[in-house]
């Protein structure tokens, strides 16, 4: 039977994400997703990497306080 959902506590976290191409002789996408709330930015050398990384953030528990990033385990470092 599947659970009510109605009764759970949203879930929205915010990120600002850049991205830069570092020129040389191979042009190669950065990136970087920062914490608004905290300043908090973590640094990718791939897409690739920053998907994996979100991927296992999504998996973590959600913070004590509901809508606060800044409580989460392992908010952007």
């Amino acid at each position: 039977m599947p659970q009510d959902q109605s009764h759970r506590p949203p879930r929205y976290y915010t990120f600002l994400l850049s991205l830069w191409d570092e020129a040389g002789d191979t042009p190669a996408w950065r990136c970087s997703l920062e914490n608004p709330h905290t300043g908090e930015r973590r640094g990718f050398k791939a897409i690739n990497e920053m998907a994996a990384y979100l991927k296992e953030w999504m998996q973590q528990p959600p913070p004590k306080a509901p809508g606060s990033d800044a409580s989460r385990p392992e908010s952007i470092a």
